[in-house]
C-alpha cells in the first residue's frame, strides 16, 4: 500500500476512533455529494497529512453539524410562497449592514417553524429592536405574519418579507 493510501486509511480510522459518525468521511460518495466546502476540503486532506486532535475535533464539529442539517432539512415540508402566520424559535441573529459597517439597525433573524419545521430569514422590525436586545432573542418563540417566498437552492429554507404584527415570548 503505498503512503497517501496508508495516510488516508489511519486518518479513517483516527475519526472512527474519535465518533463512529465520523466513518462517512472515509465515504467519497458522501463527501462528493457533501454541500459543506470545509468538509469536502478536509476529505482531501486525509490522503495528504496526518490529521491533530485539533483537526479532528473540527472535523467531528463540522460533520456532526452537516448531519443535523441534514435531518433538520429532511424533517422540515417545502416553503409555500405567499402571505401566512409564521410561529416558531429563534435560532439566530445577524446584524445586516449595507456598509460593512455596524450601525446597530438592521437585524435578521432566522426562524424554525413549529409546525413546517421549516427557516425563515426574516427582518427584524424597528420596533422590536427597540424593545429588545437581538441578541437576547435566540431561543425565544416568535410570531408574526408576513409574505414567504421560497429558496431556489433549499426547498426547507425560505425569505420573509415585510414582517407585521410581530411579537415575541417573554421567557426563554
Amino acid at each position: 500500500m503505498d503512503r497517501a493510501r496508508q495516510r488516508f486509511a489511519n486518518n479513517v480510522q483516527l475519526l472512527r476512533n474519535f465518533n463512529d459518525a465520523l466513518s462517512v468521511m472515509g465515504d467519497r460518495d458522501w463527501t462528493n455529494a457533501c454541500e459543506n466546502s470545509y468538509i469536502q476540503h478536509m476529505a482531501k486532506k486525509l490522503w495528504m497529512h496526518d490529521f491533530t486532535p485539533e483537526e479532528v475535533r473540527q472535523v467531528d464539529k463540522a460533520v456532526r453539524g452537516y448531519l443535523a442539517v441534514l435531518n433538520l432539512r429532511a424533517q422540515a415540508n417545502p416553503v409555500v410562497s405567499g402571505g401566512r402566520v409564521v410561529k416558531g424559535e429563534i435560532f439566530s441573529v445577524k446584524e445586516v449592514c449595507d456598509d460593512h459597517d455596524p450601525c446597530g439597525k438592521h437585524w435578521k433573524m432566522n426562524v424554525r417553524d413549529h409546525i413546517e419545521r421549516y427557516a425563515i430569514y426574516t427582518p427584524i422590525p424597528p420596533e422590536i429592536l427597540d424593545e429588545w436586545d437581538p441578541q437576547d432573542l435566540v431561543g425565544r418563540t416568535v410570531s408574526y405574519y408576513a409574505y414567504l417566498t421560497a429558496s431556489e437552492r433549499d426547498p426547507s429554507f425560505g425569505f420573509a418579507h415585510r414582517p407585521k404584527l410581530m411579537t415575541i415570548s417573554e421567557e426563554n
